[in-house]
């Protein structure tokens, strides 16, 4: 199908700074309903594969390499389906070495995991996103940070390796926050994170159709700048440009040689190696985030007081005779009226299923916790 392909070599991977990796899916969407996620706007609800089906691309697939990632949102979102898919896995014994896209909530499902040791899986992605309180509230992410720990815990003891994924610069998140959360990641010995900067910038039907951030606080340089790992938006207590540098920071802790010496200590060679590989694309990544941060200081100059918090009446004022320079171009947000204008109105707060309460961002109707 690719004319001249050719399986990748270690000199590949290291003077491209990439690895090889063979992608299937056998779900689509997610049950949940986070407020700052779109995948269920994108899929418009959740389905899955014939488990014959799977297997068959399986088969097909191996003949690209063993390194597999199944890009399902949620792998184990039907318990059932999963368990009937990983006894066939088990079964046809294919040799992958395997990482799926799970909720923190698989680690209480012991013969799931169990299963999925079997059937190859060495690595789960899991998407804990906050070390806030008050943020995973406002995200209706449905999970505590103590049970976070907890789940994190038994993955482990079952023998996985973890890659974490945090996103920062909600309205409840300093750049407190995002220390806490390296310090979370390192404490726990998570062997990958992922620092993402909170992009809330489409419309959601499940926030009345508007944007998790108001348009007026959005900001867009170019879709050049618009992968995930750009800091888009005016954050409530923090400017732009000292978001963007905490989150450089985050990764260079996580990617650092002491990171790395300290899981080859602990005879962890192939966390060692995933650190290492990161570390080489993340240079490449940072290269760009360090120029970007001069724009954002122009950008952001003036907003924000004293103490760091955005100044809404100053940010109207840049709006009062149109879409300033830095606007989000109409299409990616709603159209911003009169009321598009006035400061943010005071955060409302919603009750997550475990009795917590927090606010949600400004402007942003919260999921029920009746889904």
């Amino acid at each position: 199908l690719i004319h001249g392909y050719r399986p990748m070599t270690w000199w590949d991977v290291l003077r491209q700074r990439r690895l090889p990796l063979v992608t299937v899916q056998s779900s689509r969407g997610c049950p949940f309903h986070c407020t700052y996620c779109i995948v269920d706007t994108m899929f418009g609800g959740y389905r899955k594969r014939d488990v014959e089906s799977v297997i068959a691309d399986l088969k097909d697939k191996r003949r690209y390499g063993k390194e597999l990632l199944f890009v399902d949102n949620n792998f184990a979102a039907v318990p059932g389906y999963t368990k009937a898919l990983l006894e066939r896995m088990i079964e046809e014994d294919l040799g992958f070495d395997i990482m799926v896209l799970t909720r923190a909530e698989v680690a209480f499902k012991a013969e799931l995991l169990e299963l999925m040791r079997r059937a190859g899986v060495s690595q789960l992605f899991q998407g804990y996103e906050s070390v806030e309180p008050a943020t995973l509230v406002g995200y209706d992410k449905r999970q505590t940070v103590e049970r976070v720990r907890q789940a994190i815990d038994r993955i482990h003891a079952h023998g996985f390796r973890i890659s974490g994924s945090f996103v920062l610069g909600a309205d409840t998140d300093t750049l407190e926050t995002v220390d806490a959360t390296v310090d979370f990641v390192l404490d726990s010995r998570l062997t990958i994170a992922y620092f993402f900067p909170l992009w809330g910038h489409y419309l959601e039907p499940k926030n009345d159709h508007a944007s998790m951030v108001p348009r007026r606080r959005a900001i867009f340089k170019g879709w050049a700048y618009c992968d995930g790992n750009f800091v888009t938006h005016f954050p409530n207590r923090t400017r732009p440009s000292h978001l963007q540098v905490a989150l450089i920071r985050a990764h260079d802790r996580v990617f650092s040689p002491a990171a790395i010496t300290t899981a080859l200590r602990r005879r962890r060679y192939a966390e060692a190696v995933e650190k290492t590989v990161h570390r080489l694309m993340w240079n490449s990544i940072q290269k760009a985030l360090e120029e970007y941060i001069p724009w954002l200081e122009e950008v952001e100059h003036g907003l924000y007081d004293a103490n760091d918090r955005l100044r809404e009446d100053r940010l109207a004022e840049r709006w009062a005779h149109g879409p300033p320079p830095w606007a989000m171009p109409l299409g990616t947000g709603p159209v911003p009226g009169p009321d598009a204008l006035e400061p943010v109105p005071v955060a409302r707060h919603v009750q997550c299923a475990e009795g917590h309460r927090g606010p949600v961002l400004a402007g942003v109707p919260a999921g029920s916790a009746e889904r």
